[in-house]
């Protein structure tokens, strides 16, 4: 090796020292920083972090001449969390697939009663104008016994008797008139009525046609969520709390993030300190809190995600269609 090179290693390994020093550097003031409403300070907190299997620092280079430096707690999972929320997932898997598979037979009898309704208003359309007609029918027999009384009494009074004529004639007209009206509405009524009824025949036919399509994606669904469970659920768990800091030799240190990661995946984040730094005596319950919100498996929402059959519902619950989602 000759001189220039020896020169170049020395010079090489001065650099790499100055580095180190300043990446040491960096870290301790990370830690040596009191945190805000403390009386503890960075390091204090998280290099005995209770609740965490191990912790980690690391650094690396960012802009406006700041270090990023990275604690990483590798926190202590509980078998006992993790299956209490495997059993908790399978329960509500149960629930919201028992829940499918009834709503079929909810949405077949909506179907059945708007058909039943369909007819009954139709019935009663016509039993209303039977009603009407019937009423006018005897007001008008009523009045004719009254108006043979006055035509046939002995009293000679002529205004009396013609007045009575004309009210019997009155009438007479308007039951005529009121016959040919509900006859006119009968027709259109009819026609309304009989629509709705046709509408709803199809609709619950439809539905019929649904039921194994829609039994089957029920059972299906469900079969695909346990196995996504049991995956979610099986082996270890690695549950991770990463905290950052900006750290500059002059501004000082300030937290840049806080991230939750399950299994190398970013769960939740954090733009402030979280607050049990604040309280270390708390964090332990924190990280065990923490991980049993994380590990659970949201089964309702994944069954609606996953489940293929997409229903249109209309104002007071009645399926108006079904289809297969796009």
């Amino acid at each position: 090796m000759n001189a220039f090179q020896l020169a170049r290693m020395s010079a090489l390994l001065l650099v790499s020292a100055a580095l180190g020093a300043c990446t040491n550097s960096s870290i301790t003031q990370v830690k040596e920083s009191a945190l805000p409403q403390s009386n503890f300070t960075f390091g204090e907190v998280l290099d005995g972090a209770k609740g965490c299997k191990s912790t980690d620092w690391d650094h690396s280079k960012a802009d406006y001449g700041q270090t990023l430096v990275e604690f990483t707690c590798l926190t202590a999972t509980s078998d006992d969390v993790v299956q209490a929320a495997k059993q908790h997932g399978l329960q509500e898997l149960d629930k919201v697939a028992l829940e499918k598979e009834q709503q079929y037979a909810k949405m077949l009898e909506a179907a059945q009663q708007r058909v039943a309704n369909a007819k009954s208003l139709l019935e009663r359309s016509e039993q209303a104008r039977k009603s009407k007609l019937e009423s006018a029918a005897q007001a008008l027999q009523v009045y004719e016994a009254q108006a043979a009384q006055v035509a046939s009494s002995p009293i000679k009074n002529p205004t009396w008797k013609r007045m009575a004529e004309q009210e019997l004639a009155r009438m007479k007209a308007n039951y005529v008139e009121l016959q040919s009206k509900l006859e006119s509405d009968r027709s259109v009524e009819q026609a309304q009525d009989q629509e709705a009824i046709a509408n709803a025949q199809k609709r619950l036919e439809e539905m019929i046609q649904w039921k194994d399509r829609y039994l089957a994606a029920a059972k299906a669904t469900k079969e695909k969520i346990a196995s996504d469970l049991d995956k979610h659920f099986s082996g270890s768990h690695k549950f991770q709390l990463k905290v950052t800091f900006l750290a500059h030799e002059d501004k000082g240190v300030n937290v840049n993030s806080s991230e939750w990661f399950l299994n190398d995946k970013k769960v939740a984040s954090n733009a402030f300190i979280p607050a049990f730094l604040r309280h270390p005596q708390d964090m332990d319950t924190a990280l065990k809190d923490t991980f049993k919100e994380k590990i659970q498996f949201n089964a309702a929402e994944r069954y609606a995600k996953e489940f293929p059959i997409e229903c249109v519902y209309e104002w007071g619950g009645q399926v108006s269609s079904c289809a297969l989602k796009q």
